[in-house]
């Protein structure tokens, strides 16, 4: 895969890792490797994944709206039946959760792909063995290759809702963590068993769910949402231009962030207006502040530099408008669900990537964030 003067997503870095690592024993940590590296993690979180079975969009039950299981579909969550209409159109009840949705397993089975692919890939890391690498190839080609199992590249049934929609914009947030999926790629890049068909592939697979996700009327729809769906759809908007080395769309795209976007969702006191609207109004602020500084990370990938805009600033802002509040109790919005103070975890981790202010560090303790090797990667931009 070509890569353009070093850009993708740092993913020099990783190679220069890659580099350093030596044929070490299974579990023994190499002398070679950062001092700090999580080897012996990574390599018991590979293990345990190495033999789990990964389903695909072909493995639910029911069939979307066109007969076609290759087709993504999930249900609004958030939308119930109307109990003075019961036959009719579903009404909505922010943030009560409707388990009608759980019939729907796309994004279920999407998440353990990416959860499943993303250890495999860290284990490769740390080792070069042969079989994590192998692993991951063969489940990315079920989803993203294999003619009988892929997804279609698009979402056209996307949180649909009964009686009012069979797709929506929405939608689009079930996949906010596809950008993962180059990052996958890019580490197993110098394995045998990912091979030039697969990379043509894969890049094709990429360029059709682009071309959906920027023409069709529900990605059209998802980009007029100026909250967290807005946020996401921009991660993986600009994810794929990087990734499809469109490299000056992806810099409109990014400082379109960061001169609109930004603005308009954070205030200069660091508190998100249309987050707090929300019923989980710590959860969706933590939320919106994760798809900020991913896109502040893919930006620093390829010499768009957040922190050095005023408008990057509120970034730092935002986050630290949350820190005090490890104990929601005492959260002056509406949180109706509990256990939220986990949702700040990831920003928490970005942060360290821009930041070595101590107060984030003692945050990540105080909120209890867990040092895991995806907190590894992601603190090391890697």
């Amino acid at each position: 895969m070509n890569l353009n003067n070093n850009n993708r997503y740092t993913f020099h870095a990783v190679q220069f890792l890659l580099m350093l690592i030596t044929a070490c024993s299974f579990c023994a940590k190499s002398s070679t490797l950062p001092p700090d590296f999580p080897q012996e993690q990574a390599v018991k979180d590979a293990q345990a994944l190495l033999n789990h079975g990964v389903r695909t969009v072909m493995d639910k039950v029911l069939t979307p709206p066109s007969g076609d299981k290759h087709d993504w579909v999930t249900q609004a969550p958030y939308w119930w039946p109307d109990r003075a209409h019961p036959f009719g159109p579903y009404i909505r009840q922010d943030g009560k959760r409707n388990p009608e949705i759980d019939r729907w397993t796309d994004d279920k089975y999407f998440t353990d792909m990416l959860r499943t692919t993303e250890a495999l890939s860290q284990g490769y890391v740390a080792t070069q063995d042969e079989m994590y690498a192998k692993r991951v190839a063969e489940i990315l080609r079920s989803w993203f290759i294999d003619e009988a199992t892929k997804m279609n590249p698009n979402l056209d049934y996307g949180q649909f809702v009964p009686g009012r929609s069979q797709g929506r914009g929405e939608g689009i947030i079930s996949t906010r963590f596809i950008y993962k999926v180059p990052q996958i790629i890019h580490r197993i890049e110098t394995s045998k068993s990912w091979t030039d068909q697969d990379r043509v592939a894969m890049q094709a697979w990429f360029e059709a769910y682009y071309e959906w996700l920027t023409t069709s009327r529900i990605g059209v729809e998802e980009t007029h949402h100026v909250n967290n769906h807005q946020t996401w759809y921009l991660v993986q908007k600009v994810s794929l231009e990087i990734e499809l080395n469109r490299l000056d769309l992806a810099k409109k795209t990014l400082y379109f962030v960061l001169n609109q976007v930004v603005p308009a969702q954070i205030k200069t006191s660091g508190l998100q207006p249309k987050e707090l609207e929300r019923t989980k109004s710590f959860s969706y602020s933590s939320m919106n502040l994760n798809a900020f500084w991913v896109l502040a990370y893919l930006g620093k990938s390829i010499g768009v530099d957040f922190m050095s805009n005023p408008n990057g600033q509120l970034l730092f802002k935002a986050t630290d408008a949350l820190l005090p509040y490890d104990d929601l109790s005492h959260w002056p919005y509406r949180q109706i669900s509990s256990g939220a103070e986990k949702d700040f975890c990831r920003p928490l981790y970005w942060v360290q990537l821009f930041s070595s202010d101590s107060k984030y560090q003692d945050a990540q303790v105080r909120f209890a964030c867990p040092n895991t090797v995806e907190s590894y990667f992601i603190k090391n931009g890697l």
